[in-house]
Parts: C-alpha cells; sequence; structure tokens
C-alpha cells in the first residue's frame, strides 16, 4: 500500500522521529517543513503505526494545505481505512493543484480498484502511464487490477509491457509467473520469456517464470532445468528450490525432494512449509518417526498450522494407531474446518476405529467440500460396503464414475458390487476397465471382494 515511499533509515531520521514526539508530549505545537513531515509520516507508515501517520498528516496539512507529497499519502492512509471515496476526493484536489501529476491517478486508480472499478481504475493508470517514466510499476499496478477481473491474459500483456521498461523488476516477473498458472494456452509467453532470457541471461526470475510454465504443460525435465538455473544463478532463491523439491515428489524420487527441502532450511531454519514438506518425503518413505519429529518442529514455529497437525495424524494412520491419529486430525480441523482432506483422513479412521456414525459424517463432509473426489468416493463406498448399504455404494460410485471414467478403483468396485448382485455381464465390462487402466488391478480387487477372487469371471479377465 505505502509503496513508492523511500525506505527511512539513519540516526537522522529518528532524531526527527523523536523530536517530534517530544513536542507532542509536551503538548507543544510541532512545526517543520514539509519534506521533514513526510519523512515522520513515512516512518510511521513503514513501521505500521497508521493512527500516528494519520495524526501527523492532520497537523501538517494544517500548516502547508496544498503540498501534494502530504496530501498524496493522506490519500493512501484513505485507502487503507477504506476510505475509498475520501481517497478519489483527495485525488482530484491534487489534479487541480498539479494537473500532470502521474501519482494522483495512480492513487485514484488504487481507490477504484478496491471498489471493485476495474474498468474505471485501468483508465486511471492509462492517464497516468501518460506522464509517468516509472511506466513498470504502473504497469503492475493496471494488471493487479486485469487479474482482479480474471482477465489474466490481459495482465500477462501488461507485465509483459512493464519488463520491457525495466527488466530487473522482480516483483512484475514474479507476478507473471502468478498469471501462468491461469491461461491453457502458454506457448506464446514461453516465447517471450525465453527471448527475454536470451537478452538477459543472469534474470534469475525469469528462469523461474519459464519452470512455472513448464510445470503447467508437465514438463518436468524443463522445468526442472529452469528451476536449477535460477538457483544457480542465485542460490538463496527459495521458491526455485521448493518447486523441484514439488517436482520431485510428483516423480516419486523422494530423496532427491529431501536435498531440495533441506536447502530451504539451510536458507530459513523455521520456513513451515519446507518443514513440512519435508516431512511428507519421510512419511512417503514410512519413516513415520522422522516425519512426525519435523511435524513437531513445524508446529513449534506456528502452533496454529492445520496442515501439520493433520501430517501429524496420517503417520499414527501408517502406524495403524487410528486412535491418536484421530485426535490430531481433530486439531487440524479445528483450525479449517473446510478443508476436505482433513475430514476425509478423519472418516478413514473412524472407520478403522468402528466408530461407524462419526465415520460417516466425516465421509459426507468430505464429499460435500469435494463432490466428485474419486479417492474420498472409494473410501466412502467401502465403508458403505462394509455396512451393508450396497445400493448406496453402488449409486454413489455410479455418480462418480460418470464423471471420472478413467478410474481404476471405481470400476474394481463397480465391478465387485455387480458381482454381489449376480449381475456378471455388467461385473466383465467393469473388470475390463479397470486391468486396462492398472495393470495391478487384481492385487486391490482381492483385497476388497476376497470372497470373488476364485470367481470364475475374474480368474478369466485377470489369467489367473
Amino acid at each position: 500500500m505505502f509503496q513508492g515511499y523511500d525506505d527511512p533509515s539513519g540516526e537522522e531520521l529518528k532524531e526527527l522521529v523523536n523530536q517530534y514526539e517530544r513536542l507532542i508530549q509536551d503538548y507543544k505545537s510541532p512545526f517543520f517543513d514539509v519534506e521533514q513531515y513526510e519523512q515522520i509520516i513515512d516512518f510511521y507508515l513503514q513501521n505500521d503505526q497508521v493512527d500516528k501517520a494519520c495524526e501527523v498528516v492532520d497537523i501538517a496539512l494544517a500548516q502547508y494545505p496544498f503540498a501534494t507529497g502530504l496530501l498524496l499519502q493522506q490519500a493512501h492512509i484513505k485507502i487503507y481505512d477504506n476510505h475509498l471515496d475520501d481517497a478519489i476526493e483527495i485525488a482530484e484536489r491534487i489534479i487541480l493543484l498539479e494537473p500532470y501529476n502521474p501519482d494522483s491517478y495512480v492513487v485514484m486508480g488504487n481507490a477504484y480498484d478496491e471498489m471493485g472499478q476495474y474498468g474505471l481504475a485501468i483508465a486511471q493508470y492509462e492517464k497516468a502511464l501518460e506522464m509517468d517514466s516509472e511506466k513498470d510499476e504502473i504497469y503492475l499496478y493496471m494488471a493487479y487490477s486485469y487479474e482482479n477481473s480474471d482477465n489474466y491474459e490481459q495482465a500477462i500483456h501488461v507485465l509483459q509491457l512493464a519488463l520491457g521498461h525495466n527488466p530487473h523488476n522482480h516483483q512484475v516477473m514474479g507476478e507473471l509467473a502468478f498469471c501462468c498458472g491461469f491461461i491453457a494456452e502458454t506457448a506464446s509467453i514461453e516465447r517471450f520469456l525465453e527471448q527475454f532470457i536470451d537478452q538477459h541471461p543472469y534474470e534469475f526470475m525469469a528462469w523461474h517464470c519459464l519452470g512455472v510454465v513448464a510445470i503447467n504443460r508437465e514438463d518436468y525435465d524443463k522445468a526442472l532445468y529452469c528451476f536449477d538455473y535460477a538457483t544457480i544463478i542465485n542460490e538463496q532463491y527459495i521458491p526455485a528450490h521448493l518447486n523441484m523439491g514439488n517436482i520431485y515428489v510428483l516423480r516419486e524420487e523422494f530423496y532427491l525432494a529431501i536435498d531440495s527441502f533441506k536447502k530451504i532450511l539451510e536458507l530459513s531454519p523455521d520456513d513451515i512449509f519446507a518443514l513440512c514438506y519435508l516431512a511428507n518425503c519421510y512419511r512417503f518413505l514410512d519413516n513415520t518417526r522422522k516425519s512426525r519429529e519435523l511435524y513437531k518442529k513445524a508446529l513449534k514455529v506456528d502452533s496454529g498450522f492445520s496442515l501439520a497437525w493433520h501430517g501429524m495424524g496420517v503417520t499414527y494412520q501408517l502406524d495403524d494407531n487410528h486412535k491418536m491419529a484421530i485426535e490430531y486430525i481433530k486439531k487440524a480441523i479445528d483450525i479449517d474446518k473446510d478443508d476436505h482432506s482433513f475430514w476425509h483422513s478423519l472418516g478413514q479412521s473412524y472407520h478403522m476405529e468402528g466408530h461407524l456414525d462419526e465415520a460417516y459424517e466425516a465421509f459426507q463432509r468430505s464429499l460435500d467440500l469435494d463432490a466428485q473426489n474419486p479417492e474420498y468416493v472409494r473410501s466412502f463406498a467401502i465403508y458403505l460396503l462394509d455396512c451393508d448399504m450396497e445400493k448406496d455404494a453402488k449409486g454413489l460410485v455410479g455418480d462418480c464414475l460418470e464423471e471420472n471414467p478413467a478410474n481404476p478403483d471405481l470400476h474394481l468396485l463397480m465391478a465387485g458390487i455387480m458381482l454381489n448382485q449376480g449381475m456378471e455381464h455388467e461385473a466383465v465390462f467393469h473388470l475390463v476397465e479397470s486391468k486396462d487402466l492398472n495393470e495391478n488391478a487384481w492385487d486391490s480387487f482381492k483385497d476388497l471382494f476376497p470372497h470373488h477372487h476364485n470367481h470364475p469371471l475374474v480368474c478369466e479377465i485377470f489369467n489367473l
């Protein structure tokens, strides 16, 4: 909100602020020049003391009512306090005093953006562009408005223009990477980034952005190449290490992922996401002791981090200690009641503990939040079969299959239900589909329906 002001520092500034505060404490009227007032206001804004900044603005404007710098600071504070009409009125006053001051149009654009009037906001930024040499910052504001109106293609376009004016603006490049996750066609942005890198090969953010684009089209080899280059240029750039680790997890290369997350922790020992992602890796490797140790460390950093509580619960599920799992997962749900994965995990542990009513409620809640998740449908259907609610299980699986026709686990469930009901012809279709989709389907089927594993149709289809 208060970008654009110089970051105040030094003993002279501290002494200036102390001098102002002594005058106020002694009930004396302060009097400084305009620049000094701006520095004092800026100090309070940078230290999140908005109320004090507002007091200084009022005192300063009483002495210098036509100082546009002070008026701009007042307008920024009005936006921060959500007094948007007041901010626009102040901006209009500045325009009367200084018609060619681009900052007044930027402030007005900020206010309209906060109001949700994105077209008006963009129009103000366009006016500012006509008279400001620092166009990259204005293009960035314009991109925010396009993003807020879900026009990510146009946001990308203006961010590219921003980089044309300042190729070293890392905030712009970071925003470009963010926008790329919302568009389907990325060929043009990929060409732009490759040309940009040809001209600026040591811009690590550009390499990172190109890696993000590669992830969006699932070219993980290229993404790793780009992220690796980003970390070579800037070894301390954590997002590149994080993305590398996540790709390794997707590829189930957990030891390589562990190396990436450990590098993050060398740079930032209390990075809570790195701690949890590292814990996840050890969990995938069935090292639940090491995993729990890391989740506990994450909770020491932030006891309100729901993912760490849930992760702890999952480690106890892996150890078949569902009583402990329930306690930890419930803590995660207390923090975030709308995370569907938490409710699914809770349902699984309640089911294993024989708390059938609680399991039903948890499974139903997970599907209320994520209705067509095949994994959740599978767990709920298995629960329903255990509770002799085969008709409900069949309906649930059938509905989900319509949305997920290539899911082998759902076909297996439907095949078993069909065999239970003597519908062998229909069962054959689902058995064949499951086999075609998953070469290990037989192992899953015999675990789900052991009473059917010797059925002649099953033996024939799986070549037993």
